[in-house]
């Protein structure tokens, strides 16, 4: 049955994805196609959004059934649940609805957590909800360093623990499967000392609150790293489309990171300014097309901001 949980909008910009990447493929043969056709309404644009967009690994060596499920979960939860269901469009999409968080391996877990917690967050509103997911969180994973490939939510729950990038896709992938718009949020380089940091976002009530991921506090907006947060020089969201209906901002503020869409949040956790640089030659004209890098010392090396 063709349902119409999604505008006319959101449709058009899925099939213009889903029909430029495979003119860039040429004539691969894309495995999730076989499936797109047997769908209509609005899984079939889901799974042309996720075609569309999704790096193209994932939707070449992904199973097709599993991106139908992120897709079949995310309708279910806005069709039946509240909160999800008020949300704007483009909220929904990169922030319930997206399967991917890092670069984690994509499996088909938000059903499973979602089982896991459905009962647990029922009577609470969206604020104790996202508490309590974190709750849960710790209970199943606790921090030990890991290699640079992100260990996806299955995989830290089987492991059980993860680092500070594990445990915040694991725990943005279980505030998603409830239908709590969630994010991670990164500073590649603290400014005060070596290393770096992720923690979590959620969008409670239509205002972003953090959390430590698998560091449960009794109230949002509280986390043992606010004050080094509040001396960072970068500090960042992933998107990875930039479909927007206006709620969300998909222009690069941060810049990119291959498929993704860097969004500059450091203004919410620290003071900025606006500087303008102006390099001149010698007798004072300026120089155009004059490359000008900022550097942050860590892990003994200078890297660009």
């Amino acid at each position: 049955m063709r349902e119409n949980l999604l505008s006319p909008a959101l449709h058009d910009y899925a099939d213009n994805r889903y029909r430029d990447r495979k003119a860039s493929l040429g004539g691969l043969t894309i495995p999730a196609d076989t499936l797109i056709g047997r769908l209509d309404g609005d899984r079939r644009a889901l799974m042309h959004l996720l075609v569309g967009t999704l790096p193209t690994t994932d939707i070449l060596e992904c199973e097709p059934a599993t991106l139908l499920d992120y897709v079949d979960h995310a309708l279910e939860l806005r069709r039946s649940r509240a909160w999800t269901a008020e949300l704007p469009e483009d909220v929904f999409i990169h922030y319930v609805f997206w399967p991917r968080v890092n670069n984690e391996r994509l499996e088909p877990c938000r059903s499973r957590i979602a089982g896991e917690l459905d009962a647990r967050v029922a009577p609470l509103n969206m604020e104790r909800a996202a508490i309590e997911t974190n709750y849960w969180c710790a209970e199943h994973v606790t921090y030990a360093p890991s290699d640079i490939r992100t260990i996806g939510p299955i995989g830290a729950l089987n492991r059980g623990m993860g680092r500070c990038g594990e445990e915040s896709t694991l725990l943005v992938s279980a505030l998603r499967a409830i239908g709590i718009p969630a994010r991670q949020v990164y500073t590649p380089r603290w400014a005060h000392c070596d290393d770096n940091h992720a923690w979590v976002e959620a969008m409670v009530d239509g205002v972003w609150r953090f959390m430590g991921a698998c560091e449960p506090e009794e109230r949002l907006d509280r986390g043992w790293f606010d004050c080094a947060a509040a001396r960072a020089m970068l500090i960042h969201a992933r998107v990875f489309c930039d479909y927007t209906t206006g709620s969300v901002d998909v222009s690069p503020s941060a810049g990119r990171q291959g498929a993704a869409i860097l969004q500059n949040l450091t203004a919410s956790y620290a003071p900025t300014a606006r500087l303008t640089v102006t390099v001149t030659d010698t007798d004072g004209a300026p120089v155009p097309g004059a490359n000008v890098r900022f550097e942050l010392l860590n892990m003994a090396e200078f890297a660009p901001i």
